[in-house]
């Protein structure tokens, strides 16, 4: 992990590390890599931003302000906006919406959510119901490592998820 001169450290090692050390070796620039975030959409106008989180990615360093800053620009663009968190393997998901429009479409709130579910949700934001035969292509179980440590697992995506 290399540390610049007046920024933070690149963590993901997934961006194009050139540009992301020039832009953060400004100084006292406000700026966030945006790893991950998809606009969902149906024909052709967008229904809605998620950024995606891999849980074993996410860490203190992860910028409360460019959550912020995404939840503004949606709230802009009049879009809700969800953060997701996910393992590898994607053998569950959590969703918490994050502005008003957001919290409409999923007023459940902070939720741990099945593979099907997902499936299910994602097609909903685009206006489509998935075929039973998408839907049979995903697990509607949330994994035993999940269920017998939720309460730490939620306990921990709430910390993370606490300023936003």
């Amino acid at each position: 992990m290399q540390t610049l001169k007046g920024g933070q450290a690149e963590r993901s090692g997934f961006r194009d590390q050139e540009i992301s050390g020039w832009v953060r070796g400004l100084g006292d620039v406000p700026f966030a890599d945006l790893d991950f975030i998809g606009v969902t959409f149906n024909q052709l106008e967008p229904v809605a931003l998620i950024d995606w989180k891999r849980i074993q990615k996410l860490s203190d360093g992860d910028s409360w302000a460019s959550l912020h800053a995404m939840t503004k620009l949606a709230d802009r663009a009049q879009l809700p906006f969800f953060v997701v968190g996910y393992p590898a393997g994607q053998t569950y998901f959590w969703i918490r919406p994050y502005n008003d429009l957001a919290k409409l479409r999923f007023p459940e709130g902070n939720k741990r959510l099945t593979p099907r579910q997902m499936v299910q949700f994602m097609y909903s934001l685009s206006g489509r119901e998935a075929s039973a035969e998408k839907l049979a292509e995903y697990p509607d179980v949330l994994p035993d490592e999940v269920l017998a440590d939720q309460k730490a697992a939620d306990d921990w995506f709430h910390d993370y998820l606490k300023h936003h």
